[in-house]
């Protein structure tokens, strides 16, 4: 595994805040909930009664309407939006001069951070690098640790999207650190954070280490809450992966092959019932591990003829 970045350029201020920056404001806070619980009508009516000035307002209004933008799936939309957004969240900083500076900076970071995650979506990677790379630095300096996980995680999958896996990777491990010390939902980042993990060591060619990831993603995942979709979803990334490296073994060592597949079956058949009562969502997924589990169930019986 490549080493970590420096640890130096990892440590948070000395008294972080906690979790991640909510508008202080009552009509604010409606949008969110509302935007939160897919209510996009409510989410509407609540940011259209928002003032658009001073810069403060004016910010969070921008930010929420480009959360309600890519609720809507407009995603040139939301970007500017976003961007418009961080604009504003500076001029606030800089001509308001408020009592707690690190607010507009953190609200900076997150608008940055969901441009960059809209720019991922439309692959540009070299964009979204640039976005979550400004998001970082802001959010090592005035952040909590749990948005500093969220953009190093972030400059680690667009690393990826970019194929500089190597880079990917030693974002990754200083994502670990971030999300060993998270306030909010700690297994949960733990468990995205190994998940992405296992995909950048699968490019690399590390099957064992991928394999190694993904079973500590599972783990974290049923900690987190055995009955999250997430759980089935991990089952069957660590299914792929053993029959992957099953399937590769085939030839040369025949009897570890039958052991992945045998492991990789269980499972994927595992994760596929579970994905089949998810429902729609998760539908995709679930066709993709019925395909995988017939070819892995042919091979290994192919195995077991020879």
């Amino acid at each position: 595994m490549p080493k970590p970045l420096p640890k130096k350029a990892a440590l948070a201020t000395d008294a972080l805040p906690s979790g991640f920056l909510k508008p202080a404001g009552k009509r604010e806070g409606l949008a969110l909930k509302a935007l939160d619980e897919d209510r996009l009508a409510d989410a509407a009516k609540h940011i259209a009664a928002l003032p658009q000035s001073p810069p403060e307002s004016g910010a969070w209004k921008l930010y929420l309407y480009a959360s309600l933008k890519l609720k809507s799936h407009d995603l040139p939309g939301a970007e500017a939006a976003f961007l418009q957004a961080a604009s504003l969240a500076f001029i606030w900083a800089f001509s308001e001069q408020p009592v707690n500076i690190a607010i507009p900076y953190r609200l900076i970071a997150m608008a940055l951070e969901s441009a960059g995650a809209v720019q991922r979506r439309g692959e540009r990677a070299t964009e979204a690098i640039a976005a979550h790379s400004a998001a970082y630095r802001l959010r090592i300096e005035h952040g909590s640790v749990d948005e500093q996980w969220q953009s190093a995680l972030s400059l680690g999958i667009s690393h990826s999207l970019a194929k500089e896996h190597k880079t990917a990777m030693q974002w990754l491990c200083r994502t670990l650190d971030f999300a060993s010390r998270a306030v909010d939902a700690r297994e949960q980042k733990l468990a995205w954070t190994y998940a992405q993990m296992a995909t950048s060591s699968s490019e690399l060619g590390g099957s064992d280490e991928a394999i190694l990831a993904a079973r500590k993603s599972l783990d974290h995942w049923r900690r987190h809450d055995i009955s999250d979709a997430q759980v089935a979803e991990a089952e069957y990334r660590l299914g792929e992966l053993l029959a992957a490296l099953g399937e590769k073994k085939t030839v040369e060592e025949p009897h570890s092959a039958a052991a992945h597949l045998h492991e990789a079956i269980q499972c994927m058949r595992s994760a596929g019932l579970s994905l089949e009562a998810f429902g729609p969502a998760h539908q995709r997924t679930a066709r993709i591990c019925r395909d995988r589990l017939d070819f892995a169930e042919k091979l290994a019986a192919s195995l077991a003829s020879d």
